[in-house]
Parts: C-alpha cells; structure tokens; sequence
C-alpha cells in the first residue's frame, strides 16, 4: 500500500487493512525510510484458525522482514512443512482439524534442521504442558501482547543467520 497527497480514498475492509493502513502510515510520517526489521529473512509457518488473528500476525511479522507463509488447518500446516523448511512455526493449539501437540510433534520430527515451534493459544493446563513435551520451545497464552512475541522471537538469534 501506498499514500501520497493524491491518494484515492481508502476502504477499510478488515483488520488486515488497518494493521496495512497503520503501516503505511508510519513509513509515510517517516518520509519513506524503511522500519526497523527485527526479523529479516527469518521463514515462520503461521498455523491459526482464526482469520482476523492470522492476517494480523502476518502483517505484523512480515513488517519486520520475515517471509511468511499462513494456514488455518493442522492438515495443511503439515503438508506445507514437509515440502518447505522454517525457522519458524507459530502456532495455536486448537485448530479445527487436529491437536495442536499432534501438529508440533509431526512438524518437529520431520523437520530436516532445527525448527524453533512458538505457541500462542487461549487454553490452560494441561494443553500448555502437552504443547511443551510436544517440542514447543515457548508458549504464550492469550491475550499476548505482540512485543513480547516479537522479543522472543529476535532474542533466539535465527533472524541474523536466515
């Protein structure tokens, strides 16, 4: 998306729009010069079943220079890591299709180098522990609020060697 003074008006359709309109926004105030990338180059496999809450995750992470790629079934989630490598998967735990700790354990072991799994969900015990003998290497628990993702996910180092 881009602004200037002769921009048509804009549609905000949903969610996706005003994180995009946000964006957008910010880099015009800025005068064009390009945000910070905390992420550049990292791949993450979005798995969640909520629309609102996948698109926003995929603005907000390809923002920060990631290349992502976005699901909202378990099924898909697994065809797709086993034809492509990921830094990355973050996940939610109760997708439509399978358990959350299924999907971690067949993304985990058939992954052909190290793929770090984060976990965002809205259950408790004992899914949150389930998740972690899984190989979840962290789990937020909803509401999250994204910094904390975002820190994690650059303290982990994966971003600098992608």
């Amino acid at each position: 998306m881009t602004l200037d003074a002769n921009s048509d008006p804009i549609l905000i359709t949903s969610i996706t729009d005003r994180v995009s309109l946000a964006f957008a926004l910010l880099n015009w105030v800025m005068g064009g010069r390009c945000l910070p990338m905390a992420l550049r180059g990292l791949r993450i496999l979005i798995v969640e079943d909520s629309t609102d809450i996948r698109d926003v995750f995929t603005v907000l992470l390809r923002a920060e220079g990631a290349h992502v790629t976005a699901t909202g079934t378990g099924r898909e989630a697994a065809e797709i890591a086993a034809e492509k490598d990921f830094d990355v998967v973050l996940s939610d735990l109760g997708l439509p299709d399978i358990p959350g700790d299924v999907l971690i354990r067949q993304i985990v072991a058939g992954a052909k180098g190290r793929t770090r799994v984060v976990v965002v969900t809205g259950y408790g015990e004992p899914y949150l522990s389930r998740a972690r003998q899984a190989g979840a290497d962290v789990v937020f628990t909803k509401p999250v609020e994204w910094t904390r993702i975002l820190d994690y996910l650059s303290r982990i180092g994966l971003a600098a060697s992608a």
